[in-house]
């Protein structure tokens, strides 16, 4: 479920800003898979895959905090460039 999450997250940071929270769920349930996987003594396989959803996820999750930061970033710069423009106009 964790890879899962993980590569959702990643292709949702293309599309929306909800690929972090996406990708946040992912290295969650791999962080409860990987704990699993250690309880069990080595009953339980896919060790490799909670692996792959939490790098994943972290991948996702950096993306969107960038996303998000690139759009405060442009707004706050064409403000500032239209609050300029006006005053020296007016």
């Amino acid at each position: 479920m964790a890879i899962i999450l993980g590569i959702v997250g990643l292709v949702l940071v293309f599309l929306t800003c909800i690929g972090g929270f996406v990708g946040i769920g992912g290295i969650i349930m791999a962080k409860r898979t990987e704990e699993e996987i250690a309880r069990s003594g080595g009953m339980l396989g896919g060790e490799d895959k909670a692996k792959i959803g939490r790098i994943t996820g972290w991948i996702a999750t950096i993306l969107a905090a960038v996303g998000v930061l690139f759009w405060i970033l442009y707004f706050l710069f064409f403000a500032a460039l239209f609050t300029s423009t006006s005053a020296i106009s007016g």
